[in-house]
């Protein structure tokens, strides 16, 4: 992700938005240095001009972000083809690829489109009667143009909802506008469509069924993509965590010619160690391995990394893990954060029957090898595989829901809390097999990991991973694939296993942070004590205030729970970090 400043203010064609709107952000000292981009026809354009972008030769437009040709993986940044301005936004997506917003005026209509990836973030108001969409939408705040005041109904749908991301945010009058939709302004109306969707790869004329023809798949777009982006950097800093997904991206990094620096965190002990399979995979690729370890003392409960976002997207016990990833990249020279962010996500990671329901809702035969192949991953016998199958097939319908979390909330606050609204993807067609509804609404869960960070001010953090191409090769392959062989992500196992070493490939076991995230609980009881049953979110009856007291009693509090509580601390943190945040006037 890329947040380089950006605004983007609209009025009609034959009216300029007021000058008093982009005089203010220009004033604004967290904003500069700032550049107007471009100016005119209805339309003022204010940003970094060092940040990438390109402008369409009509002057009617302009990239703003990293963008390839979908043919070629080249980087387009001079040589821009006119129908970049002219395509229809669905051809436009069809023929380029990156982390990007394309802001376009096509006749009386101006037209800004954020790319499938998210990878540049995208946020909206309306003052004054202007449309205004920023990358930072602190710098409005700041600008004194919105003050800041808590939606409690969608913060209430965020603790329920937690890896849902909505339109709408909890700041009052900031919404977001989501990956893969276009929103039109045209004669004081603010129109959005989705342009483009994961659901277009899941229709049964677009699968790949060959697992032959969908590892040559996987491998062309996840090399293509990730040598793409590695050639826009220098000295990217790379994390390999010892997982199949990073390691990958290093495999592509050593093909291209990249050189990285390298670093993995070593576990806190009683979590599972990864370095012995991280250092596999640079020794492999010929990389140097420095190992870092986390420091619960550099977390700060009451210091939120979302404190410039519109919702509460940051943990905080990661801040050890950005604390060490900003003092390495500063001392390496580093000018991008490479991972392999996204990788579960997008490599179709089920460790449920799904994909032997997919497979039998299709009528393909091979049903008794998917059961097979689940059976040992998941450890269980083929009978166990099949009573689980025929009880999820029959309540799928109701599993369609999106899971909800009300553990630790108050049930009066939530009873009647209504779903959150307003991304594109949430609702796929019926006809869509129950393995790949998960799989696609995956994409939408890793959304929620690309902010928040720290390191962000340094520096691009770039997954290449969740590139479009990627998404749209593994969205097309059915989930049965994925798991042969008694093998998560199969396919891109199978992908890449003469390019790292044998430990690496066969890997079934995952890294976790349980015992680290319990350091940060008890070391921090009486401040999470203090912040939970003292703070805005009791104040507004949100938690459930008993039962959050009985667990912050001394080994009360199972793993999940300990990580229930920080969640919601990470939230009263960020309600803090607004509530406080001081209140400028606009000009000032």
């Amino acid at each position: 992700m890329n947040i380089a400043p950006l605004f983007v203010m609209l009025g009609a064609p034959d009216a300029e938005p007021p000058e008093w709107i982009a005089a203010s952000i220009a004033r604004s000292p967290v904003a500069r240095p700032l550049t107007r981009l471009t100016e005119g026809g209805g339309m003022i354009a204010i940003g970094d001009a060092t940040a990438p972008h390109v402008i369409f030769p009509d002057g009617n437009g302009f990239v703003w972000g990293t963008i390839f040709d979908r043919m070629t993986s080249g980087r387009i940044v001079e040589k821009v083809d006119a129908r970049l301005s002219t395509d229809p936004i669905e051809r436009f997506v069809e023929r380029q690829w990156g982390g990007y917003l394309a802001i376009r005026k096509t006749g009386r209509a101006f037209e800004i489109f954020r790319d499938p990836s998210g990878a540049i973030p995208c946020y909206h108001a309306r003052i004054d009667g202007v449309e205004i969409f920023t990358t930072r939408p602190e710098f409005l705040f700041d600008a004194g143009l919105i003050h800041a005041d808590i939606d409690w109904t969608i913060l209430a749908q965020s603790l329920v909802y937690r890896s849902l991301r909505p339109a709408r945010t909890p700041l009052r009058g900031v919404s977001e506008l989501m990956p893969g939709t276009a929103a039109a302004s045209e004669d004081g109306q603010l129109r959005l469509r989705t342009a483009w969707t994961p659901w277009r790869f899941t229709a049964p004329a677009n699968e790949i069924r060959s697992a032959a023809e969908a590892t040559e798949q996987v491998w062309r777009a996840t090399t293509s993509c990730v040598g793409a982006w590695a050639r826009c950097f220098e000295r990217p800093l790379l994390e390999i965590s010892g997982g199949l997904d990073s390691s990958i991206v290093a495999a592509v990094l050593a093909q291209v010619g990249a050189n990285p620096a390298c670093i993995t965190f070593a576990a806190a002990p009683g979590d599972p160690d990864e370095t012995p399979y991280a250092r596999a995979a640079a020794d492999h690729l010929g990389f140097q391995l420095e190992v870092l370890r986390a420091d619960v003392s550099d977390v700060d409960l009451a210091r939120s990394n979302a404190r410039d976002l519109p919702r509460p997207c940051a943990r905080a016990f990661a801040q050890a893990h950005e604390t060490k990833l900003r003092a390495i990249a500063a001392r390496e020279g580093s000018d991008a954060f490479f991972s392999g962010g996204g990788g579960d996500n997008v490599f179709g990671y089920l460790r449920s029957v799904l994909p032997v329901i997919d497979r039998w809702k299709r009528g393909d035969p091979g049903l008794l090898r998917t059961m097979t192949d689940m059976a040992t991953l998941a450890e269980v016998s083929l009978w166990e595989i099949f009573t689980r199958s025929v009880q999820r097939a029959f309540r799928w319908r109701a599993a369609r829901r999106w899971l909800a979390d009300e553990q630790l909330l108050a049930r009066a606050a939530i009873r009647d809390l209504p779903f959150p609204q307003g991304h594109p993807w949430v609702d796929a067609p019926a006809t869509t097999l129950p393995g790949k509804l998960v799989h696609g609404r995956a994409m939408i869960v890793i959304q929620n990991h690309l902010e928040g960070l720290d390191r962000l001010h340094d520096a691009p953090v770039i997954s290449p991973l969740i590139s479009q191409p990627i998404f749209e090769t593994c969205m097309a392959i059915p989930t049965w694939l994925w798991c042969e062989r008694g093998m998560n992500r199969a396919v891109a196992r199978r992908a890449f296993a003469d390019r790292l070493p044998p430990e690496v490939i066969e890997r079934r076991s995952k890294g976790a942070f349980d015992t680290y995230c319990a350091q940060v609980f008890l070391a921090n009881r009486s401040a999470i004590r203090e912040m939970l049953l003292g703070g805005a979110l009791a104040r507004q009856g949100l938690l459930d205030t008993t039962t959050i007291e009985a667990k912050l009693v001394p080994n009360a509090a199972s793993a999940a729970e300990m990580l229930r509580l920080l969640d919601l601390v990470d939230t009263e943190a960020w309600i803090c970090a607004w509530e406080s945040r001081p209140i400028p006037r606009p000009g000032t």
